[in-house]
Parts: C-alpha cells; sequence; structure tokens
C-alpha cells in the first residue's frame, strides 16, 4: 500500500490510500482504525493490549486519538487478481482543539479457504482439502495536526555496535557492524525521517554507509533508539557525522545532526 502515512493539518478533507494486490487470485480487505503507543525502543504497542504493563501505561496516556475525527471507506472491498482498490480516509477537525492527534489505520487482507481435492487417499474418501492462506496486516499511522507544526531533535549517545546477520543455513551466526544512537524529539509535534550515517571524510556524493527511513518519534515519548546497519565496520579513531533528514519537510540541512569518533 502507498503512502505509508497521512498527515492532516487544520482543515481536515480526504485522503486516499491505494491498497495493491500482486497475487493471481482475488483478496478481500478489511479496514479499520486502531491506537497505538510508541515505546522506548521505536516498536508500537496496541492500547487495547497493554493490559497491566506498568512500563507503558504512563507513556499510553499521552496517546491522544485522532479516531473521533476520522472517517474510513470501504470497510470491506474486494481487490481484484493483480489490480489495486483506494480507500479513502476523511478528517473532520471541526471539533479538535489544537494539538497534535494520531491513530493507525489497519488494512487486512482475510483468509482465503480454498475447497479442493488434495492426496489420493483423500480422493478415494471424496474428501475436500481446505488450503488456508495467512491473513496479511499492514499499519499506518493517521496523523491529524491542528496548528503550526513543531519538529525539532537531537541525537544523542551515539555508540558502535554489532548485530546477529545471516548465514549460510546450519552455519555459525554471523556479526556485522551498526551504530546505535537516540533520536530525541524537543518539539511538541513527532517528527519523522531518515537516520543516515556517512564517514566524515567521504564527500557529498558518495553513498552513506548505511541509513534507515521512514523512523518516527510520536509526541508522547521523548526519545527512542535507532539501530543503523553499517556496510563495512569503521575503523578506530574513524569520525563519523550521523543526521537526521526530516522526510516531512524538504529542507536542505537536517533537524539534527552529531559527530561521532569510532573509539
Amino acid at each position: 500500500m502507498f503512502p505509508g502515512r497521512l498527515v492532516f493539518d487544520g482543515r481536515g478533507g480526504v485522503q486516499t490510500v491505494t491498497v495493491i494486490n500482486s497475487e493471481r487470485e482475488p483478496v478481500t480487505v478489511t479496514t479499520a482504525l486502531a491506537d497505538y503507543t510508541m515505546t522506548p525502543d521505536g516498536g508500537l504497542a496496541n492500547l487495547d493490549a497493554i493490559g497491566q504493563r506498568a512500563d507503558l501505561r504512563e507513556i499510553a496516556a499521552r496517546v491522544r486519538s485522532a479516531r473521533q475525527a476520522l472517517t474510513v471507506a470501504p470497510q470491506r472491498t474486494a481487490v481484484a487478481a493483480q489490480g489495486f482498490h483506494v480507500i479513502r480516509v476523511r478528517a473532520d477537525t471541526s471539533a479538535l482543539p489544537p494539538g497534535e492527534y494520531r491513530s493507525h489505520l489497519r488494512i487486512t487482507s482475510l483468509p482465503v479457504m480454498d475447497d479442493g481435492v488434495g492426496s489420493s487417499d483423500e480422493v478415494a474418501e471424496n474428501q475436500p482439502v481446505t488450503d488456508l492462506k495467512i491473513a496479511l496486516t499492514m499499519t499506518m499511522p493517521v496523523i491529524v495536526r491542528i496548528g503550526p507544526r513543531d519538529a525539532r531533535a537531537d541525537l544523542i549517545r551515539p555508540r558502535l555496535t554489532f548485530v546477529d546477520a545471516s548465514s549460510a543455513a546450519g552455519g555459525a551466526v554471523e556479526k556485522a557492524p551498526a551504530l546505535e544512537i537516540d533520536l530525541v524529539r524537543r518539539g511538541s509535534s513527532s517528527v519523522y525521517g531518515t537516520v543516515e550515517v556517512r564517514s566524515a571524510s567521504a564527500g557529498k556524493k558518495d553513498p552513506p554507509l548505511g541509513q534507515i527511513r521512514g523512523t518516527a518519534v510520536y509526541p508522547e515519548v521523548e526519545s527512542r533508539s535507532v539501530t543503523v546497519n553499517l556496510k563495512r565496520a569503521p575503523q578506530s579513531g574513524e569520525r563519523l557525522l550521523i543526521s537526521f533528514w526530516d522526510q516531512e519537510k524538504v529542507a536542505k540541512k537536517p533537524l539534527a545532526q552529531v559527530e561521532f569518533q569510532v573509539p
């Protein structure tokens, strides 16, 4: 589906999400709105599933749901094989006071039950075989912002680490270099962008050592940790330039930037 997020300003209105079916069979999809809270490690937890988790209750209480202002249609539809369908999201902002509100659009492809004939034994017994296809759920944030955007950020506590990398079947787990850093939200609005790691000595046209797009910090948390996988292990003493580029608004300079010298 695209785009990956929707942002409404105080004018509200209608925006669309396109759901693409790349399969050779039609699928049925359902749409629903849900509320999630961001966790300090950058994950998302459904508010309905938090229960007695004391570590998340205080954070979850700060979530400002946008569900009362949003309408999604259709709530159930069929998408033709290798076709697409447009989902419409309407925001009515007339009753909202200033601030940022957020809910998540959840689009689910329903399991398809195919009745057919299976093995020779099953043919003999005339028993149909049921082929269950696993449902796929996609979730995207829908933000309603009343008033000006206040997006400011910092990057703090960079550290070099190594993460598990895929290896051949049966082989030892390999370690790959990565950079961990905390992305801090300084303004009242959420921030959304790309964390990029470059060698400080590299040219502007040189590719980055690593980057991760679509990184957000929502208003209920002050910061979150981010892990960026690197193409190579930096040398001891090498200086790295870590930047956070805004993806919601085109800018000539990053929202935040810090330099880190590898120990």
